[in-house]
């Protein structure tokens, strides 16, 4: 009775075990397949990469994907094996897998050009992970995969102008002084906007006005516009400057225009010294702009307010 008992207890035993080894597998199974998912949207998403399931999970040849990209105007082909785990077992079976294809008919060479063995992550990794130097084999996990397939960050070149050297140092603080600078002249074209003068010699003069500070925003524009993508090397330094200059230009005549009323009005006044703090950061300033700006905070025709701007503006060019 003993032993009838102890017989049905193994065989108990081991129909659990082989239950609970039937419920790894099939977990590991659609593990597996959710993670094929996912490789094949990756390189499907990636520009210039196609990726196809092989027929029938890759019974044909070795691998589950097939993965296509055109180099340098011919097609070359990948096969991706994926598994659920990257380890020195995984990685000689699939080699092993691998060499088995390509030796079982030596006379036709294989019809792809590299077999990339991928994982979501790798671990006790000690063995080499090209077997026998074989440059046709590779091991990745998940996020060495995602990086290979990045597109290159531009190459940022060192600038070579003061106006360019002075965008890659301080760029954030360049970027708050424009975008400060537009508000204000955003500002004064409102109240500009809502002004109703008489006569037809005021109304011109409004409408210069008007038309001035457009033109000055729009360069503000441009140029905050180009020194974003020359920071990220997607616009050449000469675009930069070349903007930076034209704003300065127009600044200097706008100085000469108006110089009587930009030493008696406030708001002009403020906004000139504003202007040429802004050409001062970006590396840009002239002794026009400081002795005008001197001239303003010695004349004592601004707010106090004004004036700790104009001291901002010597400070950062000293």
């Amino acid at each position: 009775m003993a032993k009838k008992t102890q017989r049905l207890s193994d065989e108990l035993s081991a129909r659990e075990f082989s239950s609970t080894l039937e419920k790894i597998g099939r977990r590991d199974r659609t593990e597996k397949a959710a993670f094929e998912r996912d490789v094949l949207t990756l390189f499907n998403s990636t520009q210039n990469w196609k990726a196809i399931r092989l027929p029938g999970g890759g019974n044909t040849r070795p691998g589950d994907l097939l993965v296509t990209r055109v180099d340098l105007e011919q097609e070359r082909r990948y096969i991706i094996d994926c598994t659920n785990e990257v380890n020195p077992g995984s990685i000689k079976r699939a080699y092993d897998g691998l060499r088995y294809h390509i030796d079982r008919s030596p006379e036709r060479p294989p019809d792809f050009d590299e077999y990339w063995h991928v994982g979501p992550h790798m671990i006790a990794v000690p063995m080499r992970r090209r077997p026998r130097n074989d440059r046709r084999f590779r091991v990745l996990d998940l996020r060495q995969l995602k990086a290979l397939l990045a597109a290159p960050k531009p190459k940022r070149e060192m600038a070579v102008t003061r106006i360019g050297k002075a965008f890659q140092a301080n760029e954030k603080e360049i970027m708050l002084a424009i975008s400060g600078l537009i508000l204000q002249i955003e500002e004064k074209l409102e109240t500009l906007g809502g002004e109703r003068p008489n006569s037809d010699d005021a109304k011109a003069k409004n409408a210069k006005d008007i038309f001035d500070l457009e033109k000055m925003k729009i360069e503000l524009e441009r140029i905050r516009e180009l020194a974003a993508a020359f920071t990220k090397g997607k616009a050449p330094e000469k675009d930069v400057v070349k903007s930076v200059k034209t704003f300065r230009d127009d600044l200097h005549e706008w100085w000469e225009e108006r110089h009587g009323s930009l030493l008696t009005t406030t708001a002009k006044s403020a906004l000139f010294v504003s202007s040429a703090s802004v050409l001062a950061l970006m590396g840009a300033n002239t002794p026009t702009a400081l002795s005008v700006v001197g001239a303003l905070i010695g004349g004592k025709v601004m707010l106090k307010t004004i004036k700790k701007v104009g001291k901002k503006v010597l400070g950062a060019i000293q």
